[in-house]
């Protein structure tokens, strides 16, 4: 028997403090590990390492609220997901491109209501995949 949790969106509070000329984008990003879309408030002078690790922190915060102990299963997941969310692990695509991580947001022109795809790569140190050597 399989247990198939399935959410459509989950919207992250994270405070981010005001910089020289960057004003507050909500970035809507669609992570490959759920399907589910989650939106993160991210500032438009803020790279794509930043917001990478601005993600991997809000998941976190948005389980602080909750006791480990009373966690709905959404949440439960969330958790989950949010051990192995390093910002190392993932690639954001937009418009059908690599975005670097020297990038900041506002280069990428990423319009509202437009999907960035986070592909997040498996954590193969549990040994679980090998590479093959030929």
């Amino acid at each position: 028997m399989f247990l198939v949790i399935i959410f459509s969106e989950v919207n992250i509070c994270f405070e981010t403090e005001p910089a020289d000329g960057g004003t507050e984008v909500i970035l809507k990003l669609r992570l490959s590990s759920t399907g589910g879309d989650v939106k993160l408030p991210v500032l438009s002078t803020d790279t794509i390492a930043m917001a990478k690790k601005k993600l991997q922190v809000s998941l976190g915060n948005a389980l602080e609220s909750s006791p480990l102990m009373v966690l709905s299963l959404k949440e439960h997941f969330l958790f989950q997901m949010h051990e192995g969310l390093e910002p190392s692990r993932q690639r954001w695509f937009f418009g059908g491109k690599l975005l670097a991580d020297k990038f900041r947001v506002e280069d990428a022109k990423i319009q509202p209501g437009y999907v960035v795809q986070v592909i997040v790569n498996p954590d193969l140190s549990d040994g679980s995949m090998s590479r093959v050597e030929s």
